[in-house]
């Protein structure tokens, strides 16, 4: 039996247009990932443009759940 993604469809289009802002940030994003890249600041993960439905959301914290 075929299984369904674990994660929702979004159009390429999308997930190109956050992937370039992932790697062309404003000196503001760049000072900020600085910040939270590998859990400096907390103990949370965060992901930086996230496509999410037909929206790029700027960053993103999911706590793991045991």
């Amino acid at each position: 039996m075929p299984q369904e993604p674990s994660h929702r469809p979004v159009p390429k289009h999308l997930r190109a247009f956050a992937k370039n802002m992932r790697r062309e940030p404003t000196d503001a994003e760049g000072a900020m990932w600085r910040l939270l890249r590998e859990r400096r600041l907390s103990d949370f993960k965060f992901r930086r443009q996230v496509p999410f439905k037909n929206y790029i959301l700027d960053s993103s914290a999911s706590r793991s759940v045991l």
